[in-house]
């Protein structure tokens, strides 16, 4: 038989968020107030600080899971989080204006400092380097019911919807988040992010590679990398591929035994071969790569017709020191995007976008991507090889029971030392940061 258990009530202070004040420090170090201007947040006549105040406890809500701004109303009635935020809290309707006062300039340089930020946590996570980084940018739908809501309408596929274009490394670091309307194309301005992500970035010597799908595949997002500096491999459109396949002339085989082998879609057997690409007009020339498979009959088996495959192609401006077969394993690799995607808008609720003014829209998106780098960062320090999603990191180093103590101007969490042992750990390791002092003012 169960033990029986008796409800009783205290009047002691209690939270289950004592977490939090690890990614408080966290955010303390790394984004100082220093670092904002009346260029990246809007100011209020009496200054920024209050301004400053909101960009904080909005982060401070999406870390700690809140999915909408009506729960930053519930956030503002725990204890450790009117702590955390010196008492001087607001609602969700002050948050709301605070939105609504963004500008697109706001948006543009919010960004930019997302992406020097979101660099040196990479650095300081792997701070020994060793390789290329490499970059995915992307597009993908939200799904939005409001009917007066700036920018919403049906995309290709039908779907009612804002559109989000970001940009991750290959450790889930996002540097760009920028809300669209639902109809736009997915290399609509990637010139233009691709300057402010990578012009934000240190010149180091590291060698940069951004992925992209075929979308991107015109002279403009080729043209904007060479000028970065920045090299690419671009997944090239079937429309575009079918012309140049005649320039092929040697097709190789793979060995069937390597188990490293490339395979077509639906894992069938394929052969490889490159050529060269000139985008018209432009004077430059690039890699073509292309796999090409047999294609199959209704009944399943391989047709012999020497004409009969199906054909892949990708653009790459990598250079000779990198195998063909080489580039397109590096390309294949881009489908863990998908899954920092699908963090944001599962753990951060960015399924959908909460107000009616599309700036508004964009920086509430930031925001939560700033909110996801922090999260990320205390999970790619946890686990180099496997970090963890927000949903494990909640439940790890936030939602953490402790009660709270107030005596003159302090207050102190009292936890079980199980978990004040962790929390103490990643304080000290927080105070050892030097991530804040890499980054220049915008």
């Amino acid at each position: 038989m169960p033990t029986d258990i008796k409800i009783e009530t205290t009047n002691k202070e209690l939270s289950s968020f004592a977490g939090l004040k690890i990614f408080a420090d966290l955010k303390e170090k790394v984004l100082p107030s220093t670092f904002f201007t009346d260029k990246t947040i809007p100011a209020l006549k009496s200054g920024i600080g209050r301004s400053f105040d909101k960009f904080g406890q909005l982060l401070l809500g999406f870390v700690g899971g809140a999915e909408c701004l009506e729960d930053m109303d519930r956030f503002n009635k725990d204890p450790i989080f009117k702590a955390l935020n010196g008492e001087r809290l607001y609602g969700s309707k002050s948050h709301g204006d605070f939105l609504r006062s963004f500008s697109g300039e706001h948006c543009l340089n919010l960004n930019k400092l997302m992406s020097k930020v979101s660099y040196s946590l990479r650095c300081e996570v792997y701070k020994e380097q060793s390789g290329p980084v490499v970059f995915d940018i992307d597009s993908t739908p939200n799904e939005q019911s409001g009917i007066k809501m700036e920018g919403v309408c049906h995309n290709y596929k039908g779907l009612k919807c804002l559109d989000t274009v970001q940009v991750f490394d290959d450790k889930g670091y996002e540097y760009w988040h920028e809300v669209r309307p639902g109809n736009t194309h997915t290399a609509k301005n990637s010139p233009a992010i691709i300057h402010g992500v990578f012009s934000s970035l240190p010149s180091d010597g590291i060698e940069k590679i951004l992925r992209g799908d075929s979308g991107y595949c015109n002279f403009a997002f080729f043209s904007a990398c060479q000028i970065k500096e920045v090299r690419f491999v671009v997944c090239m459109r079937k429309l575009m591929l079918k012309p140049a396949l005649s320039s092929v002339k040697t097709w190789n085989k793979q060995d069937q035994k390597d188990k490293s082998r490339i395979l077509f879609k639906g894992g069938r057997e394929c052969e490889f071969g490159e050529t060269t690409y000139s985008p018209k007009g432009s004077g430059h020339t690039y890699r073509l790569i292309v796999l090409r498979s047999l294609k199959e009959d209704s009944a399943g088996k391989l047709v012999t017709t020497s004409d009969d495959y199906d054909y892949q192609g990708w653009i790459s401006s990598l250079g000779n020191n990198w195998d063909g077969v080489e580039i397109i394993k590096l390309y294949r690799k881009r489908g863990h995007c998908e899954n920092f995607i699908r963090e944001l808008k599962n753990g951060f609720d960015l399924k959908h976008y909460p107000c009616q003014k599309l700036n508004a829209n964009r920086a509430y998106g930031i925001i939560a991507a700033f909110a996801y780098n922090l999260v990320r960062f205390v999970a790619t320090k946890d686990n180099l090889e496997k970090p963890q999603f927000s949903k494990a990191i909640r439940l790890c180093y936030i939602t953490i029971p402790c009660q709270i103590v107030r005596h003159a101007r302090y207050v102190t969490l009292k936890l079980c030392h199980f978990y004040a042992k962790e929390v103490s750990k990643w304080l000290i390791e927080i105070q050892k940061l030097k991530v804040g002092l890499t980054v220049k003012l915008i």
